[in-house]
């Protein structure tokens, strides 16, 4: 009786012991291990795979993305702006400054420009045109007009110089002449008488 009972007890007592102790050990150590293996072997495979993948993943697509994108929206978006904004802006831009540059730079250019020509232009022009219309005119007109006027002025002072003197010096000659020789003649033959 003692020996089956010692037997079953030891049994017994092994079995709940055993079991109990396993199990509690199994999952201690199960647990603490998986725990860690799981931790360990997921954080070196996140760490290694998950960075890696994600890296090359991520580079791949965002690298087609970027140039697939920026392909399409430089070639649509950009090139649209791009040309409504130099349609519109570039033109009246250029169109409202080269209208008030021009306008403002040929305003003064040619103020200053026609201003300091006509100045120069004028000043040099008529001071040769003047010197030499003045040398020309005064020697042609001068030598016209002194011959012209010496000769008609002296010819006519000559005339009437000549007629007047030679008719008052005849008359006066004359008459003194026939008075005096008259009276000399009439005393003369009045004495002989």
């Amino acid at each position: 009786f003692v020996r089956s009972f010692v037997r079953s007890f030891v049994r017994s007592f092994v079995r709940s012991f055993v079991r109990s102790f396993v199990r509690s050990f199994v999952r201690s150590f199960v647990r603490s291990f998986v725990r860690s293996f799981v931790r360990s072997f997921v954080r070196s495979f996140v760490r290694s795979f998950v960075r890696s993948f994600v890296r090359s993943f991520v580079r791949s697509f965002v690298r087609s993305f970027v140039r697939s994108f920026v392909r399409s929206f430089v070639r649509s978006f950009v090139r649209s702006f791009v040309r409504s904004f130099v349609r519109s802006f570039v033109r009246s831009f250029v169109r409202s400054f080269v209208r008030s540059f021009v306008r403002s730079f040929v305003r003064s250019f040619v103020r200053s420009f026609v201003r300091s020509f006509v100045r120069s232009f004028v000043r040099s022009f008529v001071r040769s045109f003047v010197r030499s219309f003045v040398r020309s005119f005064v020697r042609s007109f001068v030598r016209s007009f002194v011959r012209s006027f010496v000769r008609s002025f002296v010819r006519s002072f000559v005339r009437s110089f000549v007629r007047s003197f030679v008719r008052s010096f005849v008359r006066s000659f004359v008459r003194s002449f026939v008075r005096s020789f008259v009276r000399s003649f009439v005393r003369s033959f009045v004495r002989s008488f």
